[in-house]
């Protein structure tokens, strides 16, 4: 029981440790200056990797405001976001 509590604390310290430094979204478009055709894929740090293994997440940088954020769940990729925008135009 008590391993399992100290599994917990640090799974909830790793994932406000990577909320602090990563931007968490929801869709696959940069929080910051919501481009979606600017955007690269990049590694999960190790610990958000290995401890909260369980969350499906993936990890991005922005080119056009060199910012990092992590997407939680399964997004649409951006080539869909993108190509909706274009059309919108």
């Amino acid at each position: 029981m008590k391993t399992l509590l100290i599994f917990g604390t640090i799974a909830f310290a790793v994932f406000i440790g990577c909320i602090l430094y990563y931007r968490i979204t929801f869709i696959n478009r940069c929080p910051n200056c919501k481009q979606a055709n600017s955007q690269e894929r990049i590694a999960r740090p190790l610990l958000f990797k290995s401890l909260l293994f369980f969350i499906p997440s993936r990890a991005y940088i922005c080119y056009a405001c060199m910012k990092r954020f992590v997407v939680i769940g399964h997004a649409e990729k951006a080539k869909t976001v993108a190509t909706e925008k274009k059309l919108e135009v």
